[in-house]
């Protein structure tokens, strides 16, 4: 990630089930780059079927909803559009691409808030992409009160190489919007059978 966040893409459903939970989404990224005053730019993947006058009126509901919001950093909404069905791995392919081809910094994507026996199962658009993505992405659920001010972030680690790298990205991130960064490792407990306590104390004994 860029020291700067320039560009941020967001991952906007055709039809969202919820219409409050994607303006909830957007005031969650609003306040988020209130700071960093970043481009952002809505990316929808339209499948289109045999009814092309029907997909076509459904692109024109999104584009139409996506302008109703006031967030001034909101650039139009951009659809790529392709003949449907597609599968979860296609769609994840298409938004890559564009992210890549067009240089974003950060891709937002909203959770669904599972909860219980549901969010056992991989295989939403958003857990797929996570774990495909090589870009810096940022998840929000949609369902959580938006905070003012977002100035603390919690850094998970296991001191892996990859954790290491993620931290310089933080680092950066936190810097641009001034947040104070907690880092957060558990310490794997060890447990030594007792036998095998007695065995070493017989080999030093020993020697």
């Amino acid at each position: 990630m860029s020291s700067k966040i320039k560009k941020i893409v967001w991952a906007v459903e055709p039809r969202p089930s919820d219409q409050d939970i994607e303006q909830n989404t957007l005031k969650q990224i609003t306040q988020f780059n209130r700071k960093l005053s970043a481009q952002i730019q809505p990316v929808s993947i339209a499948e289109i079927g045999a009814d092309r006058d029907l997909g076509k009126k459904y692109i024109e509901e999104l584009k139409t909803r996506i302008q109703s919001y006031t967030d001034p950093k909101l650039e139009p909404v951009y659809v790529i559009e392709k003949e449907g069905p597609l599968s979860v791995t296609e769609n994840i392919d298409l938004l890559l691409q564009y992210c890549q081809q067009n240089q974003a910094d950060l891709i937002v994507l909203q959770t669904h808030a599972k909860k219980g026996v549901e969010r056992l199962f991989l295989g939403s658009f958003t857990e797929s992409f996570i774990l495909e993505s090589k870009l810096p992405s940022l998840t929000i659920n949609p369902t959580t009160p938006v905070k003012t001010p977002q100035d603390k972030i919690l850094f998970l680690t296991d001191f892996s190489k990859k954790s290491i790298q993620g931290f310089h990205d933080v680092l950066a991130l936190a810097k641009a919007n001034e947040s104070a960064v907690t880092v957060f490792h558990r310490v794997q407990s060890v447990h030594i059978p007792f036998s095998e306590i007695n065995n070493v104390g017989s080999d030093s004994m020993a020697k």
